[in-house]
């Protein structure tokens, strides 16, 4: 592991020299989390390679730079047989945002790849491609927003405060407001993002499809060290977020292999029964995606807690079959 992290700062700051980026060392050190004699160390082992390196006016080499004039004969870094498997497994993931650039983008690289791997390798590179598939079922088509996508990927890139529309579905009509975009994440099939509000200094989840209009702003923004990407979406059992309870739903012996078989949830825990059953536990909120997951397994779902989640379900079950009767089946 030490000796990756070791070329992975090598690469990024050989091909920072070579784009002509402003490096500092302590921008370096920050980024890397490492020492400034590392980074120096980094530097030398670079200058050994043969990459001039030269420092500012005064010769400090705190702010790196190759020298005036040097041109640099890019070396094809080299790719293992599972590395563009796992590259074209990666592309089968992100099939159903075809029409958008971050699929488009992937394909991209891959061609790329393909453009500079040995010609040996190529007939494997193109078998791998037809290994994969995607069976994705339920999703969004994301075509008809990828302007706004690619807009707001740029805007949290260069870190800037967004306006935008945006339409809820339980709103008639849609509303306007600033965010600071925290990060994107896909879940089900869908595209969603965490979002500050700062008039409410507070983080949604906004979906992206329901986005209206995008408009990046001159104001920049920070994404503050308390904020936890990992805490919000394991405090949530979908992409609705409530406050956190603690769920026991017990299922039936018959249905026990395939419960089990899946992580739900991050905190989940099984409790056996002497008769084949199983007790599911976890501590989430967003009541509304646990009840139509628990409703998704039918009679083989019971929730032993809490109290007033057992009692939703079993009024929507009887609404449904209210809904039906005198209908037939």
């Amino acid at each position: 592991m030490r000796r990756n992290r070791q070329v992975i700062r090598m690469v990024s700051l050989m091909l920072g020299l070579l784009r002509g980026e402003r490096l500092s060392v302590p921008g370096l050190a920050d980024k890397f989390q490492v020492r400034r004699e590392t980074i120096y160390r980094d530097l030398r082992a670079l200058e050994e390679l043969g990459f001039p390196i030269s420092g500012d006016f005064r010769g400090f080499k705190s702010r790196p730079r190759l020298q005036e004039g040097y041109k640099a004969k890019l070396v094809p870094i080299p790719f293992t047989m599972p590395e563009l498997v796992a590259t074209c497994f990666s592309a089968t993931l992100t099939e159903h945002l075809t029409g958008t650039n971050l699929h488009g983008a992937l394909q991209d690289a891959i061609a790329k790849i393909k453009s500079h791997v040995p010609t040996k390798t190529l007939p494997l590179l193109n078998a791998a491609r037809e290994v994969f598939g995607s069976f994705k079922k339920g999703y969004k088509d994301y075509r008809p927003h990828r302007e706004t996508l690619a807009r707001l990927l740029q805007t949290m890139l260069e870190r800037r405060r967004c306006r935008v529309t945006y339409q809820s579905p339980n709103r008639s009509h849609p509303t306007q407001f600033t965010i600071d975009p925290y990060r994107l994440f896909e879940f089900d099939g869908s595209l969603y993002l965490f979002a500050h509000i700062p008039k409410h200094n507070q983080v949604i989840t906004l979906a992206i499809d329901r986005i209206l209009s995008l408009d990046p702003t001159e104001d920049s923004y920070t994404i503050p060290a308390a904020f936890s990407f990992e805490r919000l979406r394991d405090e949530a059992f979908g992409v609705v977020h409530g406050e956190p309870m603690t769920v026991k739903i017990r299922f039936r012996k018959d249905q026990v292999p395939y419960v089990k078989e899946r992580i739900w949830h991050p905190a989940q825990t099984f409790k056996d029964l002497p008769n084949g059953d199983t007790i599911m536990t976890f501590r989430a909120g967003g009541e509304f995606e646990i009840m139509r997951w628990v409703l998704g397994w039918g009679s083989a779902a019971k929730v032993v807690a809490p109290r007033f989640l057992r009692t939703i379900i079993r009024d929507e079950a009887k609404a449904m079959l209210m809904s039906r009767k005198g209908k037939g089946i």
